[in-house]
């Protein structure tokens, strides 16, 4: 196999991986982040990376990731996902839930599917910004740039 078999098999995984979170009501959302999300960004080589955003059926529980040269993704379900993105700034370990540095990825993702008129797309519109909190730190955070 040559690397330009590669996206063909890639647009496969991820057409099948769409299709199977369209038809399986325990998925509440779909995500496309990543290379493949950034406008002029992905390469004969990138991958997909989606998340998969589930209820907490055990059907929706049932859901597992997969990561390859084509796919990285993962299923979480909402409650830790909303959890994880809006609430606090810290998880009980002192860890931060979602780095500032990483809002960066929210503000390219592009919402595939959202079954809670649009409730998914503002959880993602507000991950993308910047709480007031972590704005004097900006500075700091983007000076690598």
């Amino acid at each position: 196999m040559n690397h330009f078999d590669s996206p063909h098999r890639a647009d496969r995984a991820f057409a099948e991986l769409v299709a199977k979170a369209e038809a399986d009501p325990s998925v509440l959302g779909l995500f496309l982040h990543g290379s493949r999300a950034f406008e002029g960004m992905a390469t004969a080589r990138s991958d997909y990376d989606v998340a998969v955003i589930t209820d907490d059926s055990e059907q929706g529980r049932r859901w597992q990731g997969e990561k390859s040269k084509e796919l990285d993704w993962g299923p979480i379900v909402l409650a830790a996902y909303r959890s994880r993105v809006l609430d606090g700034s810290r998880w009980p370990d002192g860890a931060e839930r979602w780095p500032d540095t990483e809002r960066y990825i929210f503000a390219h993702t592009r919402v595939l599917i959202d079954r809670l008129d649009g409730q998914l797309t503002e959880i993602v519109r507000e991950a993308a910004t910047f709480p007031a909190r972590s704005r004097d730190r900006l500075p700091t955070m983007l000076d690598v740039y």
